[in-house]
């Protein structure tokens, strides 16, 4: 399991994908919680900076992650992916009469 998440989480698609929202996500971030000090010209705090790009990117893989896990389970278990959690299989929300 450890495995499959690790490779799943350095593919390149995933890490790119959240390596792009780290970027802009990071950035916005920044911008709002230390515009102030870097346009003033005062001291940056930079370990916030760091986390401030690292967290997004965390979040972005572990969503790209998760998706892929509950895709393979769903696959394995022949389940339809699109079906919303709760809901049962033959279940329809509509009128059948």
């Amino acid at each position: 399991m450890v495995r499959r998440v690790v490779g799943y989480c350095l593919e390149p698609g995933v890490a790119r994908r959240s390596l792009i929202v780290a970027v802009l996500v990071g950035t916005l971030l920044n911008l709002i919680n230390q515009g102030d000090a870097l346009f003033a010209g005062r001291t940056i705090n930079w370990a916030k900076v760091l986390l401030t790009f690292i967290v997004p990117y965390c979040v972005a893989t572990y969503g790209a992650v998760s998706y892929r896990l509950r895709h393979e389970r769903d696959l394995a278990s022949g389940e339809p992916f699109l079906r919303p959690h709760g809901s049962s299989p033959g279940r329809s929300g509509g009128n059948d009469a």
